[in-house]
């Protein structure tokens, strides 16, 4: 990877070792959400979608007083981009998902692939751009060591920990570009395992992305209007790794899951663990500021320590932001 990086810009293509014929003066900004299907769906063709402000510092006085300021509206062309990959590179695969508009996500293997490259080339870029804000801390911060052997460190802490993930997942994405290869070249065995869910609703209001690791193994996340609303879990099989998320699955489609299931699933899981979250704006103007706030706050520290009662006060109001329909 480390030649196609051009390090001043973070420019590079993740398609250069297996595919080649890379220029890297050609690199580009792609969307790491299909723009073509899901983001266009999402939005209702009002071509601005909301975010979550994650720049912004916590301060409870702004949370309390001006929460709009820790959410941000974003034109649908600057929505969740990355420059990861050449022109080239980048139209050849995405192929699938980018020019499918409003056809339906049907279970393919190549859209399980492109869809699964879509979320860990984000991760990647993810981590790298921390890598790079962090090293400059480091370098600027007079207090990088709280001891002298820099254990107690929380930035040499935090880089350690993204750099460690980028070992991990960079080796995946490779393997993901190389099947992908392969399927274009007539090799039909497709080695990614692909759980998906239709959420029983017309539409969901948000779309995300993301590389999750649970019980050791790394699933790559899609949550997504295509046009139908489903969740897409693919992942590679580890040897002697339970794959939870068939058990997930299972409850959905036997009903054994409620509606408050689902909604609680979205809310711990999906709003708690991910950072590339686009959301419907028609729908987020209509919550209260009280309902912004909570599911700021569920965004950065997540569910564990909020009271039941609290929980159950904004789980009407949520639900019917999160599932129309």
């Amino acid at each position: 990877m480390d030649k196609a990086i051009n390090k001043k810009n973070i420019s590079y293509c993740l398609a250069e070792k297996i595919l080649g014929n890379c220029n890297i003066c050609n690199n580009v900004k792609s969307h790491t959400l299909a723009k073509g299907n899901v983001l266009s769906n999402l939005s209702e063709n009002d071509n601005v979608v909301g975010s979550f402000n994650d720049h912004l510092m916590i301060d409870i006085d702004m949370i309390s007083n001006c929460i709009e300021s820790y959410y941000t509206e974003v034109k649908l062309e600057d929505a969740s981009l990355t420059v990861s990959f050449c022109k080239d590179h980048d139209r050849e695969l995405f192929l699938e998902i980018e020019t499918d508009g409003k056809c339906n996500y049907s279970n393919t293997g190549i859209e399980n692939l492109e869809y699964a490259l879509k979320a860990i080339s984000f991760q990647i870029y993810y981590y790298i751009e921390n890598v790079r804000y962090l090293s400059e801390l480091i370098k600027t911060s007079k207090n990088v060591l709280s001891s002298c052997d820099g254990c107690k460190s929380d930035l040499l802490k935090q880089y350690s920990i993204c750099v460690d993930e980028l070992f991990r997942l960079y080796p995946l994405s490779q393997r993901i570009i190389e099947e992908i290869k392969n399927f274009k070249q007539g090799k039909k065995d497709i080695k990614l395992k692909t759980v998906y869910i239709k959420i029983p609703c017309k539409k969901i209001n948000i779309s995300c992305l993301e590389v999750i690791e649970e019980q050791g193994i790394y699933y790559f996340i899609n949550v997504v209007n295509a046009p139908e609303a489903y969740m897409i879990f693919s992942y590679y099989e580890g040897e002697n790794k339970k794959v939870w998320i068939n058990e997930i699955k299972n409850k959905f489609e036997n009903r054994i899951c409620k509606q408050d299931d689902i909604y609680n699933f979205m809310l711990s899981f999906v709003i708690t663990n991910a950072q590339n979250i686009y959301m419907n704006r028609r729908k987020f103007k209509q919550l209260s500021d009280e309902e912004k706030r909570y599911l700021y706050v569920v965004h950065r520290e997540g569910t564990a320590n909020i009271p039941e009662n609290v929980h159950r006060k904004y789980s009407k109001g949520l639900y019917s932001f999160f599932f129309e329909g």
